[in-house]
């Protein structure tokens, strides 16, 4: 009888553990879905212009989803390489004249491998913030995501937008 009584605490030890170290380790593994993507800039006359587009059925957007340790959401985005490289290319394609001032930053930015390198490594988005996401760190502090997609091409641009703008078609 004792080997049940030892083999009942064991069985239930194993029990906790599991509930306590294996179920933290499953949640905070992420979901994945595929996502609708518009990089926009603003332009000279601090405008939005559509430079690329990617729509779900491409899966070059993907969002991750998990949880942090204090259980609160955490989401990301990531690009693939294909729409990373025609960004780049967009990117250096247009001219100087044809950017916001200051664009100084934005010209050297598009340049530096180090801009793209933070890009694919992906992007926290944040839906709770009507104003997005502002993921890098000067000197790359260009670039913001919104989740709430709210421009066009020739929308207007203020103050309160970056010179580079992803919206994030969440479904």
């Amino acid at each position: 009888m004792g080997d049940r009584v030892h083999w009942g605490h064991g069985e239930r030890l194993n029990c906790i553990l599991k509930n306590r170290f294996m179920a933290p380790v499953a949640a905070a593994l992420p979901a994945r879905y595929p996502a609708s993507v518009k990089v926009f800039i603003k332009n000279a006359q601090r405008q939005a212009h559509l430079i690329a587009e990617t729509r779900v059925e491409n899966e070059d957007a993907v969002c991750l989803v998990g949880r942090t340790k204090k259980n609160e959401l955490k989401e990301w985005l990531l690009l693939s390489e294909n729409f990373l490289k025609t960004l780049r290319e967009v990117l250096i394609g247009i001219s100087a004249d044809a950017m916001v001032a200051p664009s100084q930053r934005l010209i050297d930015a598009r340049e530096d491998p180090e801009f793209y390198r933070l890009l694919k490594r992906g992007m926290q988005l944040a839906r709770e913030k009507p104003k997005g996401s502002r993921p890098f760190q000067e000197p790359f502090n260009l670039l913001q995501v919104l989740t709430r997609p709210t421009l066009q091409e020739g929308t207007p641009m203020d103050g309160s937008f970056l010179p580079i703008v992803i919206e994030v078609e969440l479904s």
